[in-house]
């Protein structure tokens, strides 16, 4: 997917490959499907590519299948000094185990094995941990030793949108380069050229409901069902806030035997609320999901949005407890 948004970002790290400014460790960090993984994949080419060109030769729009038009590094389609850490990589592809799970300590000496060897074509070698908040504390204090000393010619890009999983001594080790969510209008653009054919407000609610993130846009607009689903979702919380506290019990039950995700849905409902809030301090404009005024008092808002935050911090570390902490917070809300 092309990337959407994040021009400051693009152009900080296009300038660190064109000055040959190098850093052994980066972290990047920001929400779910705003293009993170992307841009970073983009980048480790970058790494790797002998013109330093963000993306790799192919970027430079030169002849496809042209041994002459890439560079060495960018020609090697076995991808020799690139390493990709995600839940499909299995450390045996690298050393002696049987852990068939990534992100355990077997992925950590994994890296490390490869990172050990000297680069075969490129000039540094680059793994790159997709979602590296899944890494083990075993993992983590393995791939620390590494990322404190790092061979030379060796570059680690980890992903994450839940950094405060990994350990304060890796984040403090790694420069930090933070991705926002990508604003409504940015998304607007793209979406038309996308799906020419789609209504203007079916664009514009795609965008609204996407919460800043091209990712779950992209899947929007690909799946009708899927956003149909979405707005279902959102119905369905609006309405603990305007039911009595019997009623309430017979929607969770429906509620929770259809949830894909309940700390989604919790993600979702945290930005309901700060739209309820938006709206009580006469700031119309800035909503994501509403398009008006509730009748919740903002007192309470802010209390049930502390709660839901509490509660959803729970079910982050907590998966199995996710029903009982979405329980809690759908009881306590103030019927409107």
């Amino acid at each position: 997917m092309e990337i959407i948004g994040h021009t400051r970002q693009l152009n900080l790290l296009r300038g660190f490959l064109k000055n040959n400014l190098f850093f052994s460790s980066y972290l990047f960090r920001g929400s779910e499907e705003i293009g993170k993984k992307t841009i970073a994949l983009e980048f480790a080419k970058g790494l790797l590519c002998e013109n330093k060109t963000f993306g790799g030769c192919s970027s430079l729009h030169q002849i496809p299948n042209e041994r002459a038009s890439f560079c060495l590094s960018c020609f090697d389609s076995a991808k020799r000094d690139f390493l990709m850490i995600d839940e499909n990589f299995l450390p045996n592809q690298v050393i002696e185990s049987d852990d068939e799970k990534a992100y355990g300590i077997d992925t950590s000496r994994a890296i490390i094995k490869f990172l050990s060897t000297a680069p075969s074509v490129s000039q540094r070698k680059v793994v790159l941990i997709d979602e590296a908040h899944l890494l083990t504390q075993e993992a983590q204090n393995s791939l620390l030793k590494i990322i404190e000393e790092p061979p030379a010619n060796a570059v680690i890009i980890l992903i994450t949108d839940k950094p405060s999983y990994l350990y304060e001594t890796i984040l403090s080790r790694t420069l930090q380069i933070h991705f926002s969510l990508v604003s409504q209008q940015t998304i607007i653009h793209w979406l038309e050229k996308l799906v020419p054919r789609s209504p203007k407000s079916e664009v514009e609610e795609i965008s609204r409901l996407s919460l800043g993130r091209p990712g779950q846009a992209f899947k929007f607009s690909q799946d009708k069902k899927l956003l149909m689903q979405f707005k279902k979702t959102v119905l369905q919380l609006l309405h603990f806030e305007s039911k009595t506290i019997g009623q309430r019990q017979v929607l969770l039950k429906d509620f929770l035997e259809t949830s894909s995700d309940l700390r989604v849905d919790m993600a979702v409902w945290q930005t309901i609320l700060r739209d309820e809030l938006l709206f009580s301090f006469n700031l119309a404009d800035l909503p994501l999901i509403l398009s008006k005024k509730r009748s919740m008092a903002s007192g309470d808002l802010v209390k049930i949005l502390k709660r839901l935050l509490t509660f959803s911090e729970t079910a982050e570390n907590f998966p199995a407890t996710a029903d009982a902490c979405f329980k809690q917070v759908a009881l306590s809300i103030p019927s409107c």
